[in-house]
C-alpha cells in the first residue's frame, strides 16, 4: 500500500513536471491538452484502493482500526473487471470526484430499493453555482495574473520579494481554480 501509494505520486509528479515543461515551452497558439486532472483523480482512487484493502488484511489478522476504516475496509482483491470499472468510470474519470471502492461497488450491485435517495436540488444547485464561480474566477483572474509572469527576469529583477511571493500565491491559485470549479462541478454530476 505504501509502494503503490508513492509510485502513483511518483507518475503523478512526473506527468506534472513534464506537462509544465511542455507548457512554458509552447507557443500561444498551440494547445497543450490538461491531462492532470485525470491523473490526479486515478492517483486518489488507486491509493485509497490500496489501503482500503490493507484496512481489510489488518482487520483480518484481529488488528484494531478505527470505524471509518473499518466501512471502507476491502478483504477480497478485486477482480480485473471490478478493477478496471472503479478505476475508469465513466462518472468521475474526468474531474472526480474521489469514490470509495466499497461504494462503487454497492451502487453497481444494489437493488433499487437499498439505494440511497439522491441528493436533493438545492445542494446540487449551490455545488454547480460554485464550480461556475470557480471557472469564472479562473477565466477572469488567468487574465489579470497569469502564471508565466513568475518567470519574467525583468519582473522578477524589479520587484521585492514580498511582491514576488505575494503574486506568485494569487497567481498559482487563479491557476488552481480551474481544477476547484471542475472537481467540485464533478461532485455535483455525480450528487445529482
Amino acid at each position: 500500500h505504501i509502494a503503490v501509494f508513492w509510485f502513483s505520486m511518483l507518475c503523478l509528479s512526473v506527468l506534472n513536471i513534464q506537462f509544465v515543461m511542455a507548457e512554458m515551452g509552447s507557443h500561444l497558439e498551440e494547445y497543450n491538452p490538461d491531462h492532470i486532472g485525470t491523473v490526479m483523480v486515478l492517483t486518489q482512487r488507486l491509493s485509497s484502493l490500496s489501503f482500503n484493502i490493507r484496512d481489510g488484511i489488518l482487520i483480518r489478522r484481529g488488528e484494531k482500526v478505527s470505524e471509518f476504516r473499518r466501512r471502507y475496509a476491502i478483504y477480497s482483491v478485486p477482480s480485473l473487471l471490478e478493477y478496471f470499472a472503479y478505476m475508469f468510470s465513466f462518472f468521475g474519470i474526468i474531474t472526480g470526484p474521489l469514490v470509495f471502492y466499497k461504494d462503487f461497488i454497492t451502487s453497481l450491485t444494489a437493488d433499487e430499493k437499498e439505494q440511497q435517495p439522491s441528493y436533493p436540488f438545492g445542494p446540487v444547485l449551490l455545488k454547480t453555482l460554485a464550480g461556475v464561480g470557480f471557472l469564472g474566477l479562473y477565466v477572469l483572474g488567468s487574465d489579470v495574473y497569469p502564471y508565466t509572469k513568475n518567470i519574467n527576469a525583468e519582473w522578477m529583477t524589479n520587484n521585492s520579494f514580498i511582491a514576488r511571493f505575494s503574486y506568485l500565491y494569487i497567481s498559482m491559485f487563479v491557476c488552481r481554480t480551474k481544477y476547484y470549479g471542475t472537481w467540485i462541478m464533478g461532485d455535483a454530476i455525480f450528487n445529482a
